[in-house]
């Protein structure tokens, strides 16, 4: 049996590594703050997410497959959830209940077989349950080949013969048989099931007795019990095998639908946190990668809004048509970079089957989300900052590929305005030409005035707004770079009153 809870034709590997520069995504995006809203204090949901979301799919109806799932466990929470403890519950009773490990005799395999499938019969029975209970009813092709799974597997006939198996290998007694072999050594050990008594219980109670020889072994005898446990073993040998093998999968089904169901209950407690925050979620529309266009309302950091308990503004991008790169520009603490990790948030979570932080969104899978924020000084002055951007830079192409998507925030600002503008104009018009797309936060000036003058309609600009009081309303819009960084409402800020002209400080100086 097989989950396919995460992938149609594969279970998830949690010994797969995660892509590179994942470490950088996380730091940059926050990503850390949205695991553990989803764990919520569970180490299991804590350990799967993370593997889960940060390897993005790139295929859109894979994509649709696990928004399928998402969709109908916010429905079906309390449905998730039994599923989900059961088969932790399970997991967690076979582990205390037996010791792992280290050489087993075939009589220990058998009888902790017999245990672990005892203990496992009550789940298995009401997971079948469930699966007739729900298979017409999922809306989902995940849950309903599941649940068609289940009820088809864990039939009737398969009860009646575990409970069969089950009651014959629990005996004290065995039966079996073996040949003489060369040297009247015994070979070939079959295990038998006992021959059904004949008759009554009052017939067999005075039935004369069968012939046969019966030998007794003293209870001192250590040399003869060592001989009997050998015996014993070996003809155990072979329903060992088949019953280590049949609890071993029935774990391994256990463990895979615990760890597929983990990233579901960490999406059901996601989204009762943005419940309570009074903020939208939706399950963006993922296109075709050749598709570079990004069509947002409603967007907002979902970090930013689980980590301030607060709701927060979100933005209405319109990267369609011709205008498929973005460029943001403005003053600081106006937005520009919680704007940034919510559009690399959306290609995170989109990807992973997730809702996100929007009313709605339409873009094209990427094939890939890396980031190239700036960074703190280089404290152990090895290098200088801008020799760490470049080196940065160079790592990250290195696994770029068409239609990946990189986030820039105020990168090569280390340098002199010219040197830091050229260096962004070439390094982005070259991811464009091998058909990257870009997302740029940028204070150069130079830079983004050349790139208005030569991209205007093949890019999107956009910049904080600004009411006429100095206000920020933290929301982003179309608009072409500005020359000013609007240092009068800092003054105002701070000291309460405007900026006076300089004629009246130098007079007032005077």
């Amino acid at each position: 049996m097989k989950a396919h809870l995460l992938f149609q034709d594969r279970d998830l590997d949690l010994n797969a590594g995660v892509p590179p520069q994942s470490d950088a995504l996380v730091n940059d995006l926050r990503l850390s703050v949205v695991f553990d809203a989803m764990a919520a204090g569970d180490a299991v949901i804590a350990k799967i997410v993370p593997h889960v979301v940060l390897d993005t799919l790139i295929d859109e109806d894979a994509i649709r497959y696990r928004q399928e799932i998402v969709a109908e466990s916010l429905g079906q929470e309390e449905l998730i959830r039994e599923l989900y403890s059961l088969a932790s519950d399970a997991i967690e009773a076979e582990r205390k209940s037996y010791l792992h490990g280290g050489f087993r005799s075939p009589g220990s395999i058998v009888f902790e077989a017999v245990g672990v499938l005892k203990l496992l019969l009550g789940t298995l029975m009401r997971l079948r349950t469930i699966s007739e209970a729900r298979k017409d009813q999922a809306t989902s092709r995940g849950l309903r080949v599941l649940f068609e799974t289940l009820s088809r597997e864990l039939d009737d006939a398969f009860f009646d013969k575990l409970h069969g198996y089950l009651h014959e290998l629990s005996r004290t007694r065995m039966l079996f048989t073996a040949k003489l072999g060369l040297g009247n050594k015994a070979i070939d050990y079959v295990l038998r099931k006992p021959l059904p008594p004949e008759g009554n219980w009052l017939a067999r109670a005075f039935a004369p007795r069968p012939e046969g020889y019966t030998y007794r072994l003293s209870e001192r005898d250590e040399a003869g019990a060592r001989a009997l446990s050998d015996i014993r073993d070996r003809a155990l040998n072979r329903a060992a095998d088949a019953l280590g093998q049949g609890r071993d999968h029935v774990l391994a089904f256990l463990n895979a639908l615990r760890n597929e169901l983990a990233f579901y209950i960490g999406a059901i407690n996601l989204h009762a946190r943005l419940v309570e925050l009074g903020l939208p979620t939706c399950l963006p529309e993922m296109r075709s990668p050749d598709d570079h266009q990004y069509s947002a309302e409603g967007l907002y950091d979902v970090a930013l809004a689980l980590a301030s308990g607060e709701s927060v503004v979100g933005n209405d991008i319109d990267a369609t048509g011709q205008r498929q790169t973005v460029i943001v520009t403005g003053a600081n603490q106006g937005g520009k970079s919680t704007c940034l990790r919510s559009i690399g948030l959306s290609f995170v979570m989109g990807q992973s089957g997730l809702f996100m932080g929007a009313t709605a969104l339409r873009t094209g899978v990427v094939t890939g989300v890396f980031t190239h924020f700036k960074r703190e000084e280089d404290r152990g002055l090895e290098s200088g900052k801008f020799d760490e951007e470049l080196r940065r830079m160079s790592d990250l192409v290195d696994h770029l590929h068409p239609h990946a998507v990189v986030l820039f925030n105020e990168s090569f600002a280390a340098t002199n305005e010219r040197e830091g503008s050229e260096v962004s104009r070439e390094i982005i018009e070259g991811l464009l030409d091998s058909h990257v797309r870009v997302f740029y936060v940028t204070h150069q000036y130079g830079f983004a005035h050349r790139f208005f003058e030569a991209h205007q309609d093949t890019a999107l600009f956009l910049r904080p707004e600004r009411l006429g009081t100095g206000e920020r309303t933290f929301r982003m819009q179309p608009g072409e770079p500005l020359t000013t960084s609007y240092g009068q409402d800092l003054y105002r800020h701070i000291f309460g009153q405007d900026l006076p002209a300089w004629g009246v400080m130098i007079t007032q100086a005077a």
